[in-house]
């Protein structure tokens, strides 16, 4: 009998498909840069002045004054402006003499800001200061000033509290940083005193010995309620 030869039977098998490679992961959206278009913040230092004292006989002198310090911060930028005018007043027999300061300064600059400080970065703008003497019913020319404000200064400013109407309210109290010299400075007194909660006059007043106080402010005449 006649074998047939065996056949061999090959299976082939074709090579798997390759895997997908994998996606590339959506990228994130880019972060939007810090808001500033909230609204500004408001700072207002208003101070008033009434004090004076008797030095014998009918000789007397009286400093009677108003000023108001206004701080503007959007984001780190900011603008201030000091304005207000004094009035002392010395009489005597035979003599009376009316002297008067009015100023006015503008600043533009920065604000560094933690929880408890801050310091304003102050650039000068416009600036002006005259002091004016009247003799009798003599007016004299108005003059100006003999110091003015320094092209650049900085402002310190800590969290404390004053007692206002009977209640300690939260302020920013604020001082040059270095110190101005006694008789360089002719605008309003440091500290500057900002209310935090309810805007607060520093009011300096007495006779013959001044005191410092603090009150709540009374709106503005025009002001909205």
């Amino acid at each position: 009998m006649r074998l047939l030869p065996a056949l061999v039977l090959i299976a082939c098998t074709s090579a798997p498909d390759p895997a997908p490679a994998p996606s590339a992961p959506t990228p994130a959206p880019a972060a939007e840069p810090a808001s500033s278009s909230g609204p500004p913040l408001q700072l207002e230092a208003h101070r008033r002045l009434s004090w004076g004292y008797g030095c014998g006989g009918n000789c007397a002198q009286n400093t009677r004054g108003e000023s108001r310090v206004s701080v503007t911060i959007t984001g780190d930028l900011l603008s201030a402006e000091d304005k207000g005018e004094t009035e002392t007043v010395h009489s005597s027999p035979g003599s009376l003499i009316t002297q008067k300061r009015t100023w006015s300064f503008q600043w533009h600059g920065q604000l560094a800001r933690s929880k408890d400080a801050m310091r304003l970065s102050l650039t000068a703008d416009a600036q002006t200061c005259s002091d004016n003497e009247e003799r009798d019913s003599t007016l004299a020319r108005p003059t100006p000033c003999k110091h003015l404000p320094p092209a650049k200064m900085t402002v310190a400013c800590a969290h404390d509290q004053v007692e206002a109407d009977g209640a300690n309210r939260p302020v920013w109290r604020c001082e040059a940083d270095p110190p101005i010299p006694p008789g360089e400075w002719n605008g309003s007194d440091f500290p500057w005193v900002f209310g935090i909660d309810d805007p607060i006059d520093t009011v300096h007043a007495g006779e013959p010995m001044p005191r410092t106080h603090y009150e709540l402010s009374q709106p503005r005449p025009g002001s909205p309620p």
